[in-house]
């Protein structure tokens, strides 16, 4: 009697410890950042001191115009995390960008200034 309990009772036990064990090749891989950039463009910079860019209320930052090109691959981006956000753009002392934008994950959301 004992020795079919043993026999019943071992590969049971086997089965249960081998299957606890971690077996084969684990990876771990990364998405992007969530965050997003953005791009104060102009036709004609008329700014070459920059801007004073303030994104929710935050603390604000001077940002330098991009002339407006058929392709800007190249410019000043500045980071911002990724959602709603109310942008407010203060040239030579004149408001002249207040909106509220949505940004995606890595997206480059260009900002056209008069």
């Amino acid at each position: 009697m004992k020795t079919q309990i043993r026999s019943l009772v071992l590969p049971v036990l086997l089965v249960f410890l081998l299957a606890a064990c971690k077996v084969g090749m684990y990876s771990e891989s990364k998405g992007k950042a969530q965050e997003a950039y953005i791009q104060i463009i102009q036709s004609q910079t008329q700014y070459p001191d920059g801007v004073v860019v303030t994104v929710d209320e935050q603390p604000s930052f001077v940002a330098k115009v991009t002339k407006e090109k058929k392709m800007n691959v190249r410019g000043n981006l500045y980071t911002i995390p990724t959602g709603r956000h109310h942008v407010r753009i203060v040239a030579n002392g004149q408001l002249v960008f207040d909106k509220e934008i949505f940004t995606s994950s890595q997206e480059v959301k260009q900002i056209q200034i008069p």
